[in-house]
């Protein structure tokens, strides 16, 4: 081997093992920085998740319901609430950045285009079953009433509504069984959003 090609090699060598080891630096700062994230952007714990909800909107919960869990990524957020006797429904509040708009139908068309998008997972077609005005956040919105069936025979129903929120625009939706469907709850919950 000529003097040339040993020292081709050495470098080659010398590269290659600069970018593993490099590779292997930026695995370990990548999975701290996707954990620094996770951590920032979730939260189970339910004074943070509350903290979260409050600033969307203003609410009350009724009786036995707490927040479970709280999103925020890029001022999009959302917080999921729940009663523990009653696992059947669910309470989400929603509020969105101007990356997806800060007009109520364009948070309506997003979520009625991701609800459309996930159908395949959860085989519910929902439909339109009701419409009323309703006042949240000081403003008149329309309430609207959903229901469908899922694959395993169960009938869903969905209410949900979009409204000005405390930062820009924000929906809650409440969906549940039909057959455990706690009515006094639900009109307890969206009364306290006037």
């Amino acid at each position: 081997m000529s003097r040339n090609v040993k020292i081709a090699l050495a470098i080659i060598g010398v590269i290659s093992t600069l970018c593993c080891c490099l590779a292997v630096i930026i695995g370990v700062f990548a999975q701290r920085a996707f954990v620094t994230l996770a951590e920032q952007t979730f939260t189970e714990d339910p004074q943070q998740a509350a903290a979260l909800g409050q600033a969307i909107i203003d609410y009350e919960l009724p009786p036995g319901y707490q927040e479970q869990l709280g999103m925020n990524l890029m001022g999009n957020s959302i917080v999921f609430i729940a009663n523990e006797a009653n696992n059947d429904m669910i309470i989400m509040l929603i509020e969105v950045s101007d990356l997806i708009g800060n007009e109520p139908n364009d948070l309506d068309t997003f979520i009625d285009n991701a609800f459309s998008e996930q159908q395949g997972d959860t085989n519910i077609t929902f439909s339109l079953v009701s419409e009323e005005p309703i006042t949240v956040n000081g403003e008149t919105t329309m309430l609207r009433t959903f229901e469908g069936t899922d694959d395993r025979g169960t009938s869903i129903r969905q209410v949900r509504a979009t409204f000005a929120s405390n930062n820009n625009v924000g929906q809650f939706m409440i969906m549940g069984a039909i057959n455990s469907w706690p009515e006094e709850d639900v009109n307890q919950f969206i009364k306290s959003l006037e």
